[in-house]
């Protein structure tokens, strides 16, 4: 049962938590509906590592530490199950989400799991984009989707030293991104 909600600034408008005070159920994106009919306001306690997500845009954090009930079917728990385990500055496809969770070809099946993520940034699904690498369909909007990686990507530096720099700047001129388990990359239109 959703009873709490908390409202957190971030670079693209406020985030929207719901959840008991022990797990989170949704992390709302700005413009997009979140049920707080009849939630109560928390406190910040209640949510305080949803509230570092603040940490996460300062690229200070990776990965959260909280305990995730979205409401879900098992397919949509797995499809998050493996976008979560996507590194921090990379990115797959669709098709290989698919694979992932044991449904290959049917990436627009993954792709429409991925869409339906209410926990935005705890489970990075703006980390799953296209065949051809561009960024796709994202609750908050592609240019937001764009920003998120573009943050992610600019601290892959700090995150994978192996990577020359002139490559992760080119990468990052051209909105190219690294496909985990591809062996391609391309340009976003």
């Amino acid at each position: 049962m959703r009873s709490l909600h908390r409202t957190f600034a971030s670079p693209f408008g406020s985030l929207t938590a719901t959840g008991d005070g022990r797990v989170l159920h949704e992390l709302g994106l700005p413009g997009r509906a979140s049920p707080t009919t009849g939630a109560r306001r928390a406190a910040l306690s209640a949510f305080a590592e949803v509230g570092r997500q603040r940490e996460y845009f300062d690229g200070q954090r990776q990965e959260f530490d909280l305990t995730l009930a979205p409401q879900d079917t098992p397919l949509q728990r797995k499809a998050w199950q493996a976008v979560q385990e996507v590194p921090y500055g990379r990115t797959i496809t669709c098709s290989e989400l698919a694979r992932r969770i044991g449904i290959p070809g049917a990436a627009r099946a993954a792709g429409s799991l991925n869409a339906r993520n209410p926990v935005c940034v705890i489970i990075p699904c703006h980390r799953v984009v296209g065949a051809d690498g561009s960024p796709t369909g994202y609750a908050g909007g592609l240019e937001i989707k764009r920003r998120l990686l573009d943050l992610e990507l600019k601290r892959a530096k700090l995150v994978f030293p192996e990577e020359r720099s002139d490559e992760l700047a080119s990468r990052l001129r051209d909105h190219r991104l690294t496909v985990a388990g591809d062996t391609q990359s391309a340009a976003a239109p």
